[in-house]
């Protein structure tokens, strides 16, 4: 069994965010510890190091040639096998029919938004949100009825841990497991512990790369994630969960059409991030792709500004002072002087403007509408538009009195 599996067994499943979950630092610290008060001690290692407490480290030229990404991925560059994909989004978006449509998908060895497996692949789904009525009219709407053999789904009554979850992939040779949601499947006593999330996160990637099944962890987004985080960090609760994941996506509403989703590849340790739009089929709960586009990897700055921009939107005409944006910047993460540079960016790029008193205002804050005419500026403009229909009807020219 190994190292985490082990470390599980000893937390209590019913919260097993408790304090016990330090010995699964503690059976990694353990041995180097052991070495290290030896070296200091000038005592003798017991046998080579690579042999050291049965530890079997492998060299760098003898590690195996990976297989290449278009072998292992199973919806590139989103879900890769032996890796871990942290799927977030709002509620009501659509994060959960999306897996079920990519997941029957899979299983029936069809194309996938333009990418056709290799062969059809088993799929776990730990659905623990989805009432059984509303998963079977959903496959049902998705498939036209057909029952596919190679999905499945884990009971409800059985508790979920790694232990029994490593058994049932290996065993029944699941290419796939989604985890619809991530709380429900591993609830934590505090979600916005980095401890505890690493604590989940280290668990599914062993289980990922003991088994080379590709883990599909779906969560909620935070309600202000919009303006105080960076995309990968826009998951609800502790940042540790999109730290620890191989790759972070986020399925987020389509502003130019209602009937649509954007799939964005925030973080991968892949490939480079990239987009992909989807629409909803009328009167099904199917997706077609509509465009995909590659973005290049960006800088601490941009990111500072593309956050500095949605703030200075939400301020409005009143903007904000280079000290205040400072202050709430460096609580989402930025520092000052990568601030400093956003910000010398936007302006440079017309973007933002300072016009007085030092406050950053955003250039659509200070488009105002085109007011109106009153009440004496209407009828003025009526009765010289009346005048001049009469002396055109008469032939006669405008005169001038002045």
């Amino acid at each position: 069994m190994n190292q985490v599996s082990e470390a599980y067994d000893r937390i209590d499943f019913e919260g097993w965010a408790s304090p016990r979950k330090s010995d699964l630092a503690g059976r990694y610290a353990g041995s180097a510890n052991a070495a290290r008060l030896a070296q200091n001690r000038g005592d003798e290692l017991p046998g080579p190091p690579e042999q050291l407490h049965g530890v079997p480290i492998v060299w760098a030229n003898q590690l195996e040639e990976p297989e290449s990404i278009d072998a292992i991925a199973l919806w590139e560059p989103f879900v890769i096998r032996g890796a871990v994909t942290l799927l977030s989004g709002t509620p009501g978006v659509g994060k959960s029919t999306l897996a079920y449509n990519l997941a029957l998908q899979l299983v029936r060895g069809e194309s996938v938004w333009g990418q056709t497996p290799r062969e059809p692949i088993r799929v776990l789904a730990v659905d623990l949100e989805t009432p059984q009525a509303v998963r079977f009219a959903k496959i049902n709407r998705i498939t036209g009825g057909a029952r596919p053999e190679n999905l499945a789904f884990w009971p409800e009554c059985v508790r979920f841990d790694m232990r029994r979850a490593e058994a049932v992939v290996s065993g029944e040779q699941f290419g796939l497991i989604v985890l619809d949601t991530l709380s429900c499947a591993m609830p934590s006593e505090n979600e916005n512990d980095n401890s505890e999330a690493g604590v989940q996160m280290t668990a599914l990637r062993e289980l990922a790369r003991s088994t080379n099944v590709a883990v599909l962890a779906i969560h909620h987004m935070g309600k202000s994630s919009g303006l105080t985080e960076h995309g990968v960090f826009r998951a609800r609760g502790a940042s540790a969960r999109a730290a620890g994941a191989d790759i972070v996506v986020n399925v987020e509403a389509d502003r130019q059409s209602a009937e649509s989703i954007v799939v964005k590849i925030e973080k991968s340790r892949f490939t480079q991030r990239q987009d992909l739009v989807l629409r909803r089929v009328p009167a099904t709960e199917t997706y077609e792709i509509l465009e995909t586009a590659s973005r290049q990897p960006v800088t601490k700055t941009d990111r500072a500004a593309e956050w500095i921009g949605r703030l200075l939107r939400s301020e409005g005409p009143a903007g904000s002072t280079q000290g205040d944006l400072i202050r709430t910047a460096e609580e989402a993460g930025h520092t000052g002087g990568t601030v400093r540079r956003a910000l010398e960016q936007l302006v440079a790029a017309g973007e933002v403007k300072r016009p007085e008193h030092g406050r950053y205002v955003h250039l659509s804050a200070m488009i105002e509408p085109a007011q109106s005419p009153t009440v004496e500026q209407g009828e003025h403009i009526e009765q010289s538009a009346q005048l001049c229909d009469v002396e055109s009807s008469s032939g006669a020219m405008p005169r001038d009195d002045r």
